[in-house]
């Protein structure tokens, strides 16, 4: 009598542990969890955006261009994007909390455009904000050259170099 109880004991976890396995296999879930919100609102641009230029000198035909913006204010900021045309350095990723970039040995005579975007930490980028900065090609460039980016223009100002 004692096997007896055993073996319908025995049937009834197996027949118990297939239909669990059954249920798995056909892909339902015991306990379905509601799904969490997914983030889909891409950050803020970078506000006061500007560039400016220092000459390293005549003989040289190079530049450095300083980048600097500030971060937008939201929270899940990963970080800034920044794409330089002609293609300097290819896409600069600058992390949230740094908002300057200075590129070294730019060659003069150049138009440099910049495409900016923001990206936080879900993936979520902001449109491109552009923002473009002629440097001179006579390897002198002006002196304290200042752009600010206002309302789909910029405003230039500049100390002439000594020659």
């Amino acid at each position: 009598m004692r096997v007896d109880k055993l073996r319908q004991e025995y049937s009834r976890t197996l027949i118990l542990f297939l239909l669990v396995g059954l249920l798995f296999a056909s892909g339902c879930e015991l306990s379905k969890s509601s799904p969490q919100p997914t983030d889909t609102t891409p950050p803020a641009k970078v506000t006061g955006f500007k560039a400016s230029s220092n000459d390293l000198g005549v003989a040289l035909g190079f530049t450095n261009i300083t980048l600097e913006w500030q971060d937008p204010p939201d929270n899940d900021l990963a970080h800034i994007e920044i794409q330089v045309v002609p293609d300097v350095c290819s896409e600069l990723e600058i992390p949230a909390g740094e908002q300057t970039k200075i590129l070294n040995t730019v060659p003069n005579g150049r138009t440099y455009t910049f495409n900016v975007r923001t990206v936080d930490k879900a993936g979520n980028a902001s449109d491109n904000f552009v923002y473009s900065i002629s440097t001179t090609a006579h390897g002198r460039n002006p002196v304290n050259l200042k752009a600010v980016a206002g309302n789909g223009s910029a405003e230039l100002s500049w100390d002439d170099p000594d020659f």
